[in-house]
């Protein structure tokens, strides 16, 4: 019983940085996106993605890339609550769900964690690396027209990481659509 517990959170959770996987966030997603439909709550969606970090690998090799990757998961996990939901998403991408959070308070939250990152120091000479953040939110009486609206969420944090991306990185965008 022991081990099947730990296989079942062993594939919910991400190997190298400890916080759910992305199997875990679609799974809270879904549940999520329910609760919003019933409720009538706020939902919001942030992607926080490390700026330049094949750079990051290139110059001071894979090793030093996957603990920036784990420093980066605890500074963006300092600033959730319970509920909150922490994912790798992908590669250097993390992903955030804020259930009953508005798009105004997500945008604090996302700012925090965006200044929490830059604040962190690596190697001796203490670089820094920072993230660029996107940030998308269903609430108020806005019903989008899409069939999978947990998809369109995270495409539309998407859209507005890479906006964040195109115009200097290290900012946080919140999408026009939501």
């Amino acid at each position: 019983a022991v081990n099947h517990e730990r296989q079942k959170i062993d594939g919910l959770t991400d190997a190298l940085t400890g916080i759910a996987n992305r199997r875990l966030f679609d799974h809270r997603l879904r549940e999520e996106i329910s609760h919003w439909a019933r409720h009538d709550r706020p939902l919001s969606c942030i992607l926080a993605d490390i700026d330049r970090f094949k750079e990051i690998n290139d110059r001071h090799g894979h090793g030093v890339g996957d603990q920036v990757l784990r420093d980066v998961a605890a500074s963006l996990a300092r600033n959730l609550r319970f509920g909150d939901v922490l994912a790798r998403y992908g590669g250097e991408e993390f992903c955030l769900l804020l259930p009953a959070t508005t798009a105004a308070v997500a945008a604090a939250i996302a700012e925090r964690m965006r200044q929490g990152v830059a604040e962190l120091a690596f190697g001796d000479d203490r670089w820094h690396v920072t993230v660029s953040v996107g940030l998308a939110c269903l609430e108020g009486h806005f019903r989008p027209a899409a069939e999978d609206v947990g998809a369109w969420l995270v495409e539309q944090a998407d859209t507005a990481l890479y906006r964040a991306k195109q115009s200097g990185r290290n900012k946080v965008i919140v999408s026009i659509s939501a």
